[in-house]
């Protein structure tokens, strides 16, 4: 008997306002304002990374920056006793954040790299797995984005909700 609430927003960050509150800034109210919370899946970022400028320092920055900020939230959920799973960041090859030097593109693939590997997560979630094209792996399988090559269609969030093993909400 497991209720999921998402509190995810259209075009939000982790870091910093844009079209919604900054998901640092909406933690108390979101994530600890929501009664009966055990469980936390951090699944963002992307904007964050697309939304910085692609020179190499600010997708240095944005990267270091993002890091901290996933710290915190660990952080943060652990001191009110949630478990927190780590879902890696979803490709972009083909939308508008997909920058001709491949800068984005390897920042995500740090970050993910640090979702992996850090150990500050108490699960992670490969996303980036379930939906990657085996032979572009910069990119969403075609067959599961809705034509931008970033927003999942139903057959992509389908993809991920399989992914997500039940057993880490025993």
């Amino acid at each position: 008997q497991v209720a999921v609430v998402n509190q995810a927003a259209g075009g939000s960050r982790v870091l910093r306002d844009g079209l919604g509150i900054a998901a640092l800034r909406r933690f108390d109210r979101d994530v600890v304002g929501t009664a009966g919370a055990r469980w936390l899946v951090v699944f963002a970022g992307i904007n964050d990374i697309g939304m910085a400028g692609a020179a190499a320092s600010a997708q240095r920055r944005i990267g270091d920056e993002l890091i901290a900020g996933y710290a915190e939230i660990i952080d943060r959920a652990h001191a009110h006793g949630m478990a927190v799973f780590g879902a890696t960041l979803i490709p972009f090859g083909g939308h508008e954040y997909d920058d001709p030097d491949g800068r984005r593109e390897r920042t995500r693939r740090r970050v993910n790299t640090w979702i992996r590997r850090s150990g500050r997560f108490d699960a992670i979630i490969d996303f980036d797995k379930v939906v990657r094209d085996p032979e572009h792996r910069g990119r969403v399988r075609a067959s599961l984005h809705d034509g931008d090559g970033l927003h999942l269609n139903p057959v992509g969030y389908r993809a991920l909700a399989d992914a997500v093993p039940l057993d880490l909400f025993a």
